[in-house]
């Protein structure tokens, strides 16, 4: 008895391009999934990055409402406010800006801050730097309530 008749021999070729094919596949199958697993490695990096930046603009906003006095002007920025310490690792700016609109009141209608008082309007304008590449803006708005000028 003997095994080199015509199916033997080709039920050995056969196995080994299957296995060639199997091997192909587990190939590419793992390849798929490191780089599906790097780019979201990729994007959890960058989503901490912009979270970052956000924190570091929002403490802008905190240090610019510290540094905050009515008779600095219209505009106040970063620059103008070297008393407020900063982390070394934080790098931002910011701008106060008073509100030029007339009428702007915080209060319910018919309800009145009297004559001898007024409601003044102020946006805090603040952007940060992030690590890599990432930045973010904040925009807040307050009133301050004081004399009538």
């Amino acid at each position: 008895m003997n095994a080199t008749g015509p199916t033997g021999s080709r039920s050995r070729g056969m196995a080994l391009a299957l296995c060639l094919i199997l091997l192909l596949v587990i190939t590419v199958v793992a390849t798929a999934g490191m780089t599906t697993s790097t780019l979201q490695l990729r994007m959890a990096a960058g989503e901490q990055a912009a979270t970052g930046a956000f924190q570091v603009a929002e403490n802008a906003v905190e240090t610019a409402l510290q540094c905050f006095r009515p008779d600095r002007g219209v505009t106040v920025s970063a620059v103008d406010c070297p008393e407020v310490a900063t982390a070394a690792n934080e790098q931002y700016d910011f701008v106060i800006e008073r509100s030029e609109e007339d009428g702007g009141s915080p209060l319910p209608e018919g309800v009145s801050l009297g004559g001898d008082l007024e409601a003044k309007s102020f946006t805090v304008i603040a952007s940060a730097a992030g690590s890599r590449g990432a930045d973010a803006q904040v925009t807040q708005g307050f009133y301050v309530v004081g004399p009538r000028e």
